[in-house]
């Protein structure tokens, strides 16, 4: 990974910040991306003081919840580096009830399915130009499908429903990209961590928050497999990795149609 460009969403705690620990260590170049500018650079510096003082790291504030703040801070990176090597959509949020972005679109679902959706396709032209290259969508074991008639849940809103269905866009993302890109030297997977210690359940209830605490894995340990997702070629693209590090099949309902579905609705919500 000596000199590679590196990018990673949701740098500044739990397994992003992680991923870009061991990033550094090997020698990436390391684009720690976080809300704000305040955030990405605090997170540089835990990172440094992880990885050494020799660590390649730079911030990039980028708000995944704005489409504008995203499409800001691509051009930014894309400017200062055209050639990139590595993607990590690794940023969620979970919400106990139903918010809403700057963009007027359900929380969950723009952090979740949308971002993911517009960096990679904002990114894509550096990617390409880094290839071979990856980009590595962080999921969990998908079992709810999108309701393309209720995308922003204002007919009934369950956190929990919420966050399985929106992070189940990962895997949508990952099924149309991996044929569109195929002979370009881009690859795209999907990786379940399992269950890790992270401030992503802070909202949620005192039960499961203790089972994050309990049972979750350190995000050292979390991030052991999505490391191999970013790093070994023995994974092809398409591939949908579960947390013991093993290919899994797609869940039943990511199929064609409702890839492109999910790839056209979201061009359209993104104005892209």
């Amino acid at each position: 990974m000596n000199g590679k460009v590196c990018v990673v969403t949701g740098a500044a705690s739990g397994i992003g910040q992680q991923l870009c620990i061991e990033l550094a260590k090997q020698g990436a170049v390391v684009v720690a991306a976080a809300r704000d500018e305040a955030r990405a650079a605090e997170a540089v510096k835990a990172i440094i003081a992880a990885a050494g003082p020799q660590a390649k790291v730079e911030a990039l504030a980028c708000d995944v919840a704005s489409v504008s703040s995203m499409k800001r801070a691509c051009a930014t990176l894309t400017a200062r580096h055209p050639k990139l090597h590595l993607l990590v959509n690794n940023a969620a949020v979970f919400n106990k009830e139903r918010r809403t972005s700057a963009d007027g679109l359900e929380l969950g679902y723009a952090v979740n399915a949308l971002a993911p959706f517009v960096l990679s396709t904002l990114l894509l032209d550096a990617l390409k130009a880094g290839a071979p290259s990856r980009i590595v969508n962080m999921t969990m074991a998908p079992t709810q499908p999108l309701d393309f008639d209720d995308l922003q849940l204002e007919r009934k809103y369950s956190p929990l429903k919420a966050l399985q269905s929106t992070k189940s866009g990962h895997q949508y993302l990952t099924a149309a990209l991996a044929k569109r890109l195929d002979g370009t030297g881009v690859s795209v997977v999907t990786v379940n961590p399992g269950l890790t210690q992270s401030k992503l359940p802070t909202e949620a209830p005192l039960p499961l928050r203790l089972i994050f605490r309990l049972f979750g894995k350190t995000p050292a340990n979390g991030a052991k497999v999505p490391l191999s997702a970013c790093l070994d070629a023995k994974w092809s693209s398409g591939v949908f990795i579960s947390d013991k590090g093993a290919a899994t099949p797609m869940p039943p309902f990511i199929e064609d149609v409702a890839a492109r579905r999910y790839m056209e609705t979201n061009a359209k919500l993104a104005g892209l």
